[in-house]
């Protein structure tokens, strides 16, 4: 059992689950009258200091303050039971492009590979958006929408910065002419543009919402630029290809390619255009921006854009290129020659995927909420349960 302090906040919602109806005699002008008043008969007893509270007796405080609406006081009973077990340690529950998923995991995924910039701890951060925060691996992630801003050709773009984990890198996309004075003052503020910037363009990459990734493991449309490399762009020395999962449930696919905008005059499918303006919450659906490589692989080539990503392993340069090379196509070659997941710090899967977040509900696979007295268990391998 836990030994809880008499103020934590599970032993006052146990408290105040405990109250019962009594009458008491009062004085209003004067004259004695009767009246109700909740109180605690267990009120003494918890200003003895402490006392061991059951896991029944958390479990319930929790589920009614969950059933109250009193969000604020689930978070406090969730930080106060961590703080309790002795956990401290707790990954950010969201940055600006991702939150940490708590309802249940998706029921269908597929497998795709994405490309990540690692820091010296191996760890991997997004290559555009909201790139410097390092992410999470081996939990869902879903996308955040961000900010974006419809420029005067019509279309909606992101503003991109450049990644501190490789300050040469700068930043990538085109450059879009900014529209309007509010627009230049958001991407101030934001810290797209320096303050008192009176810059007439930025550094933008096509808004398309959601987790980009790909059904092979290389990124020919980015990194650093190379005339004599097979694709004309090499990875550069810290950029990685991960293995991730993505959230299956629902195929927008097809939905993408019926748009107005996605067909040619003749009614033809134009598939650069088959893109989505929105996010595809809850799944996913493939985009080709380049033809030619489908039908070279036969088939392969194809982006994915889903709602929620789990980012697996690193694969080695050697997994890469031998994937590659079984479907016909050259190797995506590294700057500064071959590259080392050793060498860049990354030691396993086991990173930031294992320690717990703070959310204050998290669910099993059937959607059914987990009881605080399961959470925060350095016996158990569940990354909802578990931290180290």
């Amino acid at each position: 059992m836990l030994v809880i302090k008499a103020d934590s906040e599970i032993a006052k919602a146990i408290n105040r689950s405990k109250l019962v109806r009594q009458q008491k005699q009062v004085i209003r002008n004067g004259k004695p009258v009767m009246t109700y008043v909740w109180v605690n008969p267990d009120k003494n007893k918890q200003k003895t200091g402490h006392r061991k509270l059951t896991d029944a007796e958390i479990d319930r405080a929790y589920f009614n303050a969950i059933q109250s609406g009193n969000m604020e006081l689930v978070q406090k009973m969730v930080k106060d039971r961590a703080i309790e077990k002795g956990f401290k340690d707790a990954i950010p529950e969201q940055g600006n492009g991702y939150k940490i998923r708590t309802k249940r995991p998706p029921q269908k995924t597929k497998t795709y590979y994405k490309c990540f910039y690692v820091d010296t701890q191996g760890r991997p951060s997004a290559l555009f958006v909201d790139n410097n925060a390092a992410l999470p691996t081996n939990v869902w992630l879903e996308a955040n929408d961000t900010f974006h801003f419809k420029a005067d050709n019509g279309n909606y773009y992101v503003p991109t910065m450049g990644n501190a984990t490789n300050k040469d890198a700068g930043k990538t996309g085109i450059s879009v002419k900014i529209p309007d004075e509010e627009t230049r003052k958001e991407l101030i503020k934001r810290g797209y543009l320096p303050v008192g910037s009176k810059a007439s363009s930025v550094t933008c990459v096509a808004y398309r919402p959601g987790w980009h990734g790909g059904d092979l493991p290389f990124f020919p449309q980015g990194g650093k630029k190379d005339k004599n490399s097979n694709y004309g762009n090499i990875h550069r020395w810290n950029q990685v290809i991960f293995e991730i999962e993505v959230d299956a449930d629902k195929d927008y696919t097809e939905e993408a390619k019926a748009q107005p905008k996605a067909r040619n005059k003749d009614g033809s499918l134009n598939e650069k255009k088959a893109d989505l303006q929105y996010m595809p919450e809850n799944g996913m659906y493939e985009y080709t921006t380049n033809p030619t490589v489908k039908a070279q692989t036969g088939g392969k080539g194809n982006w994915v854009i889903t709602g929620a990503i789990k980012i697996k392993r690193a694969l080695s340069q050697k997994e890469c290129d031998d994937i590659l090379k079984n479907y016909g196509m050259k190797p995506q070659e590294w700057e500064g020659g071959e590259m080392s997941l050793e060498n860049l710090g990354y030691t396993g899967t086991e990173l930031s995927a294992a320690r717990k977040t703070l959310a204050p509900i998290t669910y099993e696979d059937d959607g059914t909420i987990i009881p605080l007295s399961q959470r925060f268990n350095k016996a158990s391998d569940d990354i909802r349960k578990s931290f180290f």
